[in-house]
């Protein structure tokens, strides 16, 4: 049997209010107990149970019994809990095409017994998840697993119980945007992020939310994107920086204080300018390749309007890119995973996740796709583009998770969701700012398919 410790940690609201409040938090959790086939908690209570070494086990081997309703085969992992607590249960076991397709896990936790069906054929290598439950501390609670399945064999190998500890903390962010502490004077950045690290760490914060990139362009040293123009004249590093990665010095002085560091993302951004002026500073900006109005060749990416016009420099004077477009998408997938693969980020924080407004985006790809085979299931237009934004939160999602399962993704999407749900409102699309009318931003179905921690 196996103890160990996670990192990760559960995030509930406070009772006051706060500089960020969140919704839909992934559960979080602490200790663990693991309980292999090869430990002393775990019994073989009857039937023929035979020894494989196919990859991937947990461990070096696992156990397996013929479905054969003559010979009823139980086996039992029983774990000594170190607390009394609710546990995510899960079970490892190696895939293969002869496997149950309804292997029947039982938990036996403080409220009775809770039997599920597990398909052994797909999701082996890795921890299943048969549920949540309340278990009191010691043995008194444990999992069986029986024969009685079909087609050919059921998989024991081992089962993870993890102890939530939703209860013990709570989430107290600030944003800090890019408009806050950067400078082309290495001196005054440095001493604008020990300050700010400084006075959250000071006023019981525990979690910084600082905006790294805003709009295709960054503030850390990018192999793909230039530097921000916040810093920079050329899209090069300041004179006189050297090395000086003011991202990694941030992550230092934020953890060095107990502060967990969000890195703070626009997603769907290319360019802002007050005046309307290209990104002149640098030529290499991606807004040259792809967001110039003003060049047919390279304005496959930028929002069109319902006449198929390419637009800039919409809602706060921002060039958007259009949500219907992959190439895109992998592009900013591509730089959000860069910062998760390449620094000590505690999560990913997006913003600007969305349509500038309702009649976005008509552009020519997004068109094509979405009256052709980029629409298998016949969407309408507004239903389609909310549904571009949510697949790219899952993919970015599970790339991350691929990568570094620990690390948090959250976004600050528009605080009203849809007109009908507040009484007194009103119900057009854009009647006020709506997330899901307005901008085609639905952040609960994003919620809904686990693709957003808070």
């Amino acid at each position: 049997m196996i103890h160990q410790s996670l990192r990760r940690r559960r995030i509930r609201l406070p009772e006051l209010a706060l500089a960020i409040c969140l919704a839909g938090v992934r559960a979080a959790w602490a200790q663990q107990v693991i309980v292999d086939n090869l430990d002393p908690e775990f019994t073989v209570l009857s039937g023929t149970w035979d020894t494989g070494s196919y990859s991937p086990s947990w461990g070096p081997d696992y156990r397996w019994a013929l479905t054969e309703p003559s010979e009823t085969a139980q086996v039992e992992w029983r774990p000594d809990l170190p607390q009394a607590g609710t546990y995510l249960v899960e079970a490892w076991y190696v895939p293969g095409t002869n496997r149950a397709t309804d292997a029947p896990f039982t938990v036996h936790h403080a409220g009775g017994a809770t039997t599920i069906e597990v398909n052994q054929q797909i999701n082996g290598g890795q921890w299943f998840d048969l549920g949540v439950f309340f278990f009191e501390a010691g043995s008194g609670g444990y999992v069986r697993l029986s024969n009685e399945a079909a087609p050919s064999v059921v998989i024991a190998d081992a089962v993870r119980f993890t102890l939530s500890d939703a209860q013990d903390e709570e989430f107290r962010g600030m944003w800090v945007t890019r408009f806050e502490w950067p400078s082309s004077n290495l001196a005054t950045v440095q001493s604008r992020i020990i300050d700010v690290m400084s006075d959250l760490a000071g006023h019981n914060f525990n979690a910084v939310l600082m905006q790294v990139r805003g709009q295709a362009d960054t503030l850390y040293p990018s192999p793909h994107e230039p530097w921000s123009p916040l810093v920079s004249s050329n899209g090069q590093a300041p004179p006189g920086w050297g090395g000086f990665d003011p991202l990694a010095f941030a992550i230092d002085n934020a953890h060095s204080r107990g502060l967990e560091f969000h890195a703070y993302i626009n997603t769907h951004t290319c360019w802002q300018s007050g005046s309307q002026s290209p990104p002149t500073y640098d030529l290499d900006h991606v807004y040259w390749d792809h967001c110039d109005a003003s060049n047919p060749a390279a304005r496959d990416w930028l929002i069109h309007d319902a006449g198929g016009t390419p637009v800039q420099f919409e809602e706060s004077s921002y060039v958007w890119i259009a949500p219907g477009v992959p190439e895109a998408q992998a592009y900013v997938r591509k730089q959000v995973m860069y910062v998760v693969e390449n620094y000590d980020v505690d999560g990913v924080h997006y913003d600007r996740i969305r349509c500038p407004g309702t009649e976005y985006s008509y552009d020519p790809i997004s068109q094509s796709r979405r009256l052709g085979p980029g629409n298998p299931e016949g969407l309408g237009f507004e239903d389609w583009t909310r549904d571009q934004f949510t697949r790219f939160t899952r993919d970015l999602y599970a790339q991350i998770q691929e990568v570094k399962p620990q690390v948090k993704a959250s976004s600050a999407p528009l605080g009203l969701y849809r007109g009908d749900r507040y009484p007194g409102y009103p119900t057009s699309p854009c009647g006020y700012f709506y997330g899901y009318t307005c901008v085609y931003q639905d952040a609960q179905a994003w919620l809904a398919a686990g693709a957003q921690d808070f």
